[in-house]
């Protein structure tokens, strides 16, 4: 992703998530630093003392970078909308999750992510597809739940079942290093 412009390697090409995967980890990094040193002055000079907008300049870049894809969606857009929930439920913007929760929903039925994936797909694709599914609608609960709203995804129309987490999906998935030794167990195992 890094732009070959002099000085060599200073900038990279634009791309929402990783955008928001930065600004996601600059609140976490802010936040355990602000905790680490206690009463003490912040060390970290990633905005001050207020983790829960740490990295807020990648989120914006995020948010203009995904605007410009709500007419013709992919998958990655919708794990850039399911990263953002996560970026503003850490910062106590609730409202706007919320908000941003009614989005990522129309996008997955846009993509057609809630209903039972195709068997023309490779099974990683149709594993992706359903574990996105699941993680917005536990999104939306959690949401719901802290806000006291009504649910917007309605189970009565969904056809997606949950996604595997048998060795071999967790092999196909990620390295060996996720994969435990005991028998079904392993990371996929937290999604179901």
């Amino acid at each position: 992703m890094w732009v070959d412009s002099p000085p060599l390697g200073t900038s990279r090409q634009q791309s929402a998530l990783v955008d928001i995967v930065l600004a996601i980890c600059m609140q976490y990094g802010t936040a355990t630093v602000l905790q680490s040193n206690g009463n003490q002055q912040s060390k970290s000079i990633v905005d001050g003392s207020d983790a829960t907008i740490a990295g807020r300049e990648y989120y914006r870049r995020c948010q203009s970078l995904i605007y410009s894809e709500l007419e013709n969606p992919s998958i990655a857009t919708l794990h850039c909308q399911l990263w953002t929930i996560i970026y503003l439920q850490n910062a106590s913007f609730l409202n706007m999750a919320y908000s941003v929760i009614a989005m990522a929903i129309r996008t997955a039925h846009v993509l057609a992510i809630s209903l039972e994936p195709s068997n023309e797909l490779p099974r990683t694709e149709r594993e992706v597809r359903k574990r996105l599914w699941w993680c917005l609608y536990a999104l939306e609960g959690k949401a719901c739940i802290s806000l006291a709203r009504t649910w917007l995804l309605q189970l009565s129309e969904v056809t997606c079942s949950l996604s595997a987490n048998d060795q071999e999906m967790g092999l196909l998935s990620g390295t060996n290093n996720f994969v435990s030794s005991i028998e079904n167990i392993n990371w996929l195992s937290y999604h179901v």
